[in-house]
């Protein structure tokens, strides 16, 4: 995780599959795409901190506990889904909410790209973008063979943009609380 002109950067390994398509999908199937990654990062929000109750607030307390057994659930199924189902193989990658960064992605510059993104180990629903493969700044046509690529991507509505940067920003606290950030360069 970092911090770059962009804002806050994910750098990690993820389950990541790509695809090279003839074309981008319909209007209408980038609505019904948008609602769904919309969903999925709604359900990777879902607080897992322990909340303070007051002391005689028997119905948060109660509600708590049911929203833990039902994380419980969620996790188990999701676990039992992946296993069946299985998940792409984990890549290295740098995420932001307009471009992923991938030493994997195929194609060539101008590559219409399908990208299917597993951010939860709990959520077994991948996040379905599309995008370009695009020259990274800076690099000429000849110079794009370097170690990773970008995919920038197309027709995310503003609604998934800001949650994707909520849950990168969620995971950013994260490494910051468990005193995983690495050095800065």
């Amino acid at each position: 995780m970092s911090i770059q002109n962009e804002g806050l950067v994910f750098e990690g390994r993820l389950p990541v599959l790509f695809q090279v398509i003839e074309s981008f999908p319909t209007d209408d199937t980038f609505l019904f795409l948008n609602e769904k990654n919309e969903r999925i990062l709604r359900a990777s929000l879902l607080p897992m901190e322990p909340k303070e109750f007051e002391e005689h607030d028997e119905v948060g307390l109660m509600l708590w506990r049911q929203e833990l057994k039902i994380s419980m659930l969620m996790d188990l199924v999701g676990e039992l889904v992946t296993n069946q189902q299985g998940k792409p193989p984990v890549s290295s990658l740098l995420l932001t909410p307009s471009y992923l960064e991938c030493a994997d992605l195929p194609g060539t510059t101008d590559s219409i790209i399908e990208c299917s993104l597993y951010l939860s180990p709990n959520i077994p629903q991948a996040l379905k973008l599309y995008g370009l493969r695009v020259n990274r700044e800076g690099q000429g046509v000849e110079e794009n063979t370097d170690s990773s690529a970008r995919m920038q991507f197309r027709s995310m509505a503003r609604s998934v943009q800001d949650l994707l940067e909520k849950v990168i920003f969620r995971q950013h606290r994260r490494q910051v609380a468990q005193g995983l950030e690495s050095p800065e360069d």
